[in-house]
């Protein structure tokens, strides 16, 4: 089951070989004021951004947009786990639930334009 009560996360694939702490390069300027840190997706895939590695800083705030993004993923993971299975397509695309979550945050709107599973899990 996805946490929900986040204060920062950092979300890598399992085919991902870290060489060196990552958070040397994370917690110091430019990257340490971001919120998000992104990766985006160079392969000429429909979705914009990997979710290979992301990173969501200061997440625990309640008003934190990345918070926002951090629960709107693990929401969506969660429904589609739920979802009967003639219905849902498995795994759980998290490509697709981050890209939509994303979307969402910046339209102001729920939107599923990338998921990969029954529409009613966007709402």
């Amino acid at each position: 089951r996805p946490r929900r009560e986040v204060g920062g996360l950092l979300f890598l694939d399992t085919d991902f070989a870290l060489l060196r702490d990552p958070y040397t390069q994370l917690k110091a300027p430019p990257l340490s004021r971001a919120s998000l840190v992104l990766m985006p997706d160079l392969r000429g895939s429909a979705t914009p951004v990997n979710a290979g590695l992301w990173y969501a800083q200061g997440a625990g705030a309640p008003s934190s947009a990345a918070r926002w993004v951090v629960e709107q993923v693990a929401r969506r993971t969660e429904a589609v786990i739920r979802l009967p299975t003639p219905r849902k397509q498995l795994p759980p695309y998290d490509q697709a639930m981050l890209n939509d979550a994303l979307a969402s945050a910046s339209r102001g709107v729920s939107t599923a334009s990338y998921m990969c599973t029954h529409p009613r899990v966007a709402a």
